[in-house]
């Protein structure tokens, strides 16, 4: 099974591929092209002039919190999906699913959510009038026949092809008025920051996840051992044994013993490397090694010893005899 993240970065490449486009007039005030579907307005001005590279960016991770927050992976690969289609924007998808996590943490779980965004988008809805119409959505969704599922698939078909037209022209736009000297100004920040602050908070409980199971491992081991320590301190109180059975039990002992030492060796290696790991950082990106000696590999932050294990502290030599 392909991990989930994967999955949503490979469906918003396309939408990720193309320039952003910022939201267009609701669909109702369109005018109706031939063949009686609405056509897509030229961009505007002001419109070129609202970057949002930060909500595409922010897509993986605009997918990843509705995930966590109860979105299916199906609706989520199905609306990513339709959104392709259709040409819109990651921008426009990202606001999307964020409004979608905010009422799933609220309400609970709603159905069809893929669905629901391939019809809206089928319609015209798109941008703004998109992600508000996500918050108002009912959790119940009426099931399509096979003509409506038809009409639909050729509508996005038919978006498509004017919404990456028109992508092309903000596009163009947007290189001109950059040259011409207009400022760009930056959209998304807040919704940017918002989300980024939430992927941080998972990988850190993501984190803490791991590290309990690292304990509850090394534990989980030295109790086997513990229980071993028992059984042969029974059988070495016997009166039985014969020298050569002692023998054996000695030869266990030492093993156990061993193997004990190794138990505490790993422990106190993951320890250091925690405390010695930055806070919100992989332990690999750690600074100095062991104390008594240099790490391995590359040379840590501000000239400091390399990351990794620290070699042992070498032998000094000996002094000559007075």
């Amino acid at each position: 099974m392909k991990h989930p993240l994967r999955i949503t970065a490979l469906v918003a490449l396309p939408l990720l591929a193309g320039p952003a486009a910022a939201a267009p007039a609701p669909a109702a005030a369109q005018e109706a092209a031939p063949g009686g579907e609405p056509s897509v307005e030229a961009p505007s001005e002001d419109e070129a002039l609202e970057d949002d590279i930060l909500l595409v960016i922010d897509l993986p991770l605009a997918a990843d919190d509705a995930r966590d927050a109860g979105v299916e992976e199906l609706e989520l690969s199905t609306a990513l999906e339709a959104a392709e289609q259709a040409g819109v924007s990651a921008a426009e998808m990202t606001a999307t699913l964020d409004v979608e996590a905010e009422q799933v943490r609220a309400t609970g779980k709603r159905k069809a959510f893929g669905q629901w965004v391939r019809v809206q988008l089928a319609d015209g809805t798109r941008g703004r009038e998109l992600a508000e119409r996500a918050r108002a959505r009912k959790a119940e969704f009426a099931e399509l026949s096979d003509e409506r599922k038809a009409e639909i698939e050729a509508k996005l078909k038919a978006t498509g092809e004017r919404h990456r037209a028109r992508r092309k022209q903000l596009h163009a736009l947007r290189k001109q008025l950059r040259a011409e000297g207009k400022p760009v100004r930056q959209a998304g920040a807040e919704r940017h920051a918002k989300l980024v602050a939430r992927a941080a908070e998972r990988h850190a409980d993501a984190r803490a996840r791991w590290r309990d199971g690292v304990d509850r491992r090394l534990d989980r081991r030295e109790r086997q051992l513990d229980r071993g320590d028992e059984r042969l301190e029974a059988l070495e109180g016997r009166d039985d044994l014969t020298e050569e059975q002692r023998e054996q039990l000695e030869e266990r002992r030492e093993q156990r013993d061993e193997r004990r030492e190794q138990l505490d060796e790993r422990r106190d290696r993951i320890e250091e490397r925690r405390d010695k790991a930055a806070p919100g950082r992989p332990d690999k990106h750690r600074g100095p090694g062991k104390s008594g000696g240099p790490g391995k590999g590359k040379a840590g932050k501000h000239g400091g010893p390399g990351k990794g294990k620290g070699d042992k502290q070498a032998p000094q030599p000996e002094q000559p005899p007075q």
